[in-house]
């Protein structure tokens, strides 16, 4: 940290460099990269380029700090993360900064100047109050967004794509993306 978030911005830069519109992008990742689209957003934001066209969030991990209650309340539920792996994995990569730093923690971050955010999460994840604080940045911030919590379903459900709840999700998430296109290529 923040080594990931500067080169994401040196990628951006790069296609801007290129001739790509800002508007054209969608940033978009799942668990830390899903955390750290909204890390580029931000980044993106306060250096003054053009915002990119959306962002759209799998099972986010955006709150390094590791508060949400989510993360007790699910660890018997979720059979792929847990806060061990997850609290290891923060200090490594954060080393002595704060793990409460908007670039680090983005459901810290004001959302204002955001594009249209999508966030998808599980019900019985570790990781689903991490995609509600985005919802509730991006609401605040009077950000276009959608925060789906999918009933019953665990961490990056969307893998199984013989479950409809991942059908549905993945179709949802398309759709965003051709809206976005769409808006892009008017």
């Amino acid at each position: 940290f923040p080594a990931a978030v500067r080169d994401g911005i040196d990628a951006y830069r790069a296609l801007l460099a290129a001739g790509f519109a800002g508007s054209s992008v969608i940033l978009a990742g799942d668990e830390a990269g899903g955390g750290l689209a909204f890390s580029l957003a931000l980044a993106i934001r306060n250096a003054g380029l053009a915002m990119p066209g959306g962002i759209l969030a799998l099972s986010p991990w955006a709150d390094l700090s590791l508060s949400g209650l989510s993360i007790l309340h699910n660890r018997k539920c979720d059979g792929v993360l847990d806060w061990e792996t997850l609290f290891v994995s923060a200090r490594h990569y954060l080393r002595k900064s704060n793990p409460c730093d908007a670039y680090a923690s983005p459901a810290y971050a004001p959302f204002t100047g955001f594009p249209p955010i999508m966030v998808h999460a599980g019900s019985k994840e570790i990781l689903r109050d991490d995609a509600s604080k985005l919802g509730d940045r991006a609401a605040a911030a009077n950000v276009p967004v959608s925060v789906e919590i999918y009933d019953g379903m665990s961490h990056l459900f969307q893998c199984d794509a013989g479950r409809s709840e991942a059908k549905v999700s993945l179709s949802r998430l398309a759709q965003f993306v051709r809206a976005k296109s769409t808006a892009m290529a008017a």
